[in-house]
Formats: C-alpha cells, structure tokens, sequence
C-alpha cells in the first residue's frame, strides 16, 4: 500500500526553479518557449482537476517549439520533469510509451513525485488491460485450434534443433522474445522500472 502523500516521506524530485529564473534561462530559447512551458502548467492544472490521470498531461509531441532536446535540458536545470506511462491503444491492441512534461504551479517536488506515481499506476493499469485482453485473444485462438500450431511454431524445440547447436541457441534467444519483458523492451521502449 502507498503512503499518503506528505506523510512523513521526503520527496524523491527536487523543487522546480521560480517563474523569475525561468524567464532569464528562457532567453536563450525560441520565442515560443515560454507559451509551451505554461501550456505544460496547465496540463498539470488538468491532472489534477481529472482525476489525477497522466492522461491530461501534455505529451512531448504535442510541443512544437521544444525539442525532446530542450526539454532534456530543461529537466537538468530543474526547470520541469519528464514523465513517462504506458497507455493501452483498444484500436491497435498494442501499448504505447507515452513520454509527458510535468511542472506543477506550486513547484513542489512532492507534487512531481505524486504525478510520477500516477504515471507508474495508469501503465500498471494499461498493462493489466493488455494482458485481459491478450488472453481474450488467445482463447479465441484457442477455440479455433489456432492457438497450438502456433505455440508449438514458438516455444517447442524440433528434434533437429537439439542436435544443431547454433539453432539450438537461437530457438533459445526466441523464448526470451515471446516474455512479457521482452514484449515491453522491443515495442513500447518502456523504461526498466515497468520491466522489473
């Protein structure tokens, strides 16, 4: 279970930098930098006000003057965060990573860490849905007999496997890919705290 948030626990995310020192670091940016910075305070002005879902963040993309550059270096200057979640496309069947800027109005590292958590929760929750609906697939394919044919092209050894080394490793490295891990590292390029 979570402790309650301020209870007791430092925070792990050091305060952002004041609105005065962000207007001078801003100089060295392009115009729009400082629109796209208050587009982000209210993208967490709406996380708070939905539910705390990381959902209503806004989303590197959708930045048009800051780089993932900038905002790389903008993170190492305190200026804001970089957040992360997976997020379940019901349409592709697939997760995304999807990658957020967070600067809270209060500038309070507590607050980013609470948002970070959230994050952590919603891709918790999006590969839960996942799997419910992987498994809904597969005893689809179950019912069709699909599904054996297709296990056995996967994870079962061929008798000439054993006896060929080299195929032997390889059938071995296609286990690995056919893991859940190995599922998040090749296509959502999710970070290792999801892996692990």
């Amino acid at each position: 279970m979570e402790p309650a948030a301020g209870a007791n626990s430092p925070s792990q995310s050091p305060d952002l930098i004041s609105s005065t020192d962000l207007k001078s670091l801003l100089l060295s940016f392009s115009p729009g930098a400082e629109r796209e910075i208050t587009q982000v305070e209210k993208g967490v002005q709406n996380f708070f006000m939905f539910h705390q879902s990381p959902r209503a963040l806004v989303k590197l993309p959708e930045l048009k003057v800051l780089s993932e550059t900038d905002l790389k270096n903008l993170e190492s200057r305190e200026v804001l965060r970089i957040g992360h979640y997976l997020d379940y496309s019901d349409e592709e069947q697939k997760l995304i990573l999807q990658k957020v800027a967070i600067r809270p109005a209060s500038l309070k590292g507590d607050q980013v860490d609470k948002i970070l958590r959230a994050c952590v929760r919603t891709g918790l929750s999006s590969v839960m849905r996942y799997i419910r609906h992987r498994d809904f697939r597969l005893l689809d394919q179950e019912r069709t007999g699909q599904l054996g044919p297709m296990l056995r092209e996967h994870l079962l050894l061929n008798p000439e496997t054993l006896l060929d080394r080299t195929a032997f490793v390889q059938q071995l490295g296609r286990l690995e890919s056919v893991s859940f891990e190995g599922l998040l590292e090749s296509e959502t390029e999710a970070p290792r705290e999801y892996i692990e």
